[in-house]
């Protein structure tokens, strides 16, 4: 699920299902269990910053510029 993700893509996440999870607390006034349907309910806000295209660009950069 986490596929094109960095890893500030994934702290990111993590900081949209606290705050999630904050705002629920407040509403109901109750503890709010983080659950992985939390995360699946906040995935499709967080576009991954890797796209097939970079990544493929990357790979060839890598070749043409690394040493042998």
């Amino acid at each position: 699920m986490t596929a094109g993700f960095t890893p500030a893509d994934i702290q990111y996440l993590f900081q949209q299902v606290a705050q999630f999870a904050f705002e629920q607390e407040l509403a109901s006034k109750q503890d709010y269990r983080v659950t992985a349907e939390t995360f699946t309910h906040i995935m499709p806000n967080v576009r991954a910053s890797l796209s097939d295209e970079v990544i493929e660009e990357f790979e060839k950069d890598s070749i043409s510029y690394s040493r042998v």
